[in-house]
């Protein structure tokens, strides 16, 4: 989490810079200082403790730090402008001094936006799923999952992870275009118990089955936590009776999105 703050969030030379301020602050102002400095502190300590982490819970660390920066800042531009005389030396260091300060920030917020213009493999896989497989096939898809046309595919979402409902049930009354698209409150099938998951391929004749990240999230998180299992062995099964007929994944700078397995079930169902 605090290489998210150092790099994607207020820079590394800023981090720097807050804890000069820190330690500038406790000698000149050390209430206000201990003051605004105990708010991230808190909050750090909070999320070590948490099983749980998002890297998004860093934004509510970035203002304090940033003050702390801001006050080393000053504490450093107040000792620097004692040694220099010359009004336009000390603009040039004010402007190679911020330069600095922003270069990670900016750099981090350059490769999002790079991320952004970039192919995704989402529109990849979706247009070699249209090329490639049949229509009138039944898909069962993970969220995050490519777009595909609701005419063309039958689509399944495992709702509150019992049963596969036909796409069209699951948003009746709901306004969607005419393509498939995954969201986040169904798709992580992964989730259902594994004879549920068997029933749901065979009763509804699934054909394929579109693989986002999830493995590889229950594949780390096992490392780190364990007690992944149940997971773990639905995807083991999925792999056993399946071929694997796609695979593309996110590289830096030239993909973004998500890596993604398409599978064909052998017999449509899991032995």
């Amino acid at each position: 989490m605090l290489d998210k703050l150092a790099f994607s969030g207020i820079g590394l030379a800023c981090i720097l810079l807050a804890l000069f301020g820190l330690v500038s602050g406790l000698r000149t102002n050390p209430k206000k200082t201990a003051l605004v400095a105990s708010f991230p502190i808190v909050l750090l300590i909070f999320y070590a403790g948490l099983d749980l982490r998002w890297d998004r819970w860093i934004i509510s660390m970035i203002p304090f730090s940033a003050i702390l920066a801001g006050m080393g800042y000053w504490s450093i531009s107040e000792k620097v402008s004692g040694y220099i005389k010359s009004g336009s030396s000390k603009s040039a260091f004010t402007f190679i001094f911020a330069l600095i300060l922003i270069s990670h920030p900016a750099y981090a917020s350059l490769k999002a936006f790079n991320n952004k213009i970039i192919p995704s493999t989402r529109v990849i896989a979706a247009k070699w799923i249209t090329e490639n497989v049949p229509q009138g096939s039944g898909f069962l898809v993970e969220m995050h999952g490519p777009q595909l046309s609701l005419s063309k595919y039958r689509f399944f979402e495992v709702f509150r992870n019992r049963k596969a409902i036909f796409v069209q049930q699951v948003r009746k009354g709901s306004q969607f275009s005419s393509n498939y698209i995954p969201n986040t409150r169904y798709g992580r099938f992964a989730g259902a118990p594994q004879k549920r998951l068997q029933q749901v391929l065979k009763n509804k004749r699934i054909n394929y089955v579109v693989l986002t990240e999830f493995h590889e999230r229950y594949i780390k998180e096992q490392a780190r936590l364990g007690g992944q299992e149940p997971f773990l062995r639905i995807y083991e099964r999925l792999f056993e009776n399946s071929t694997k007929i796609y695979e593309i994944q996110p590289q830096d700078g030239i993909l973004s999105g998500h890596h993604i397995k398409v599978l064909k079930l052998e017999n449509e169902t899991i032995r």
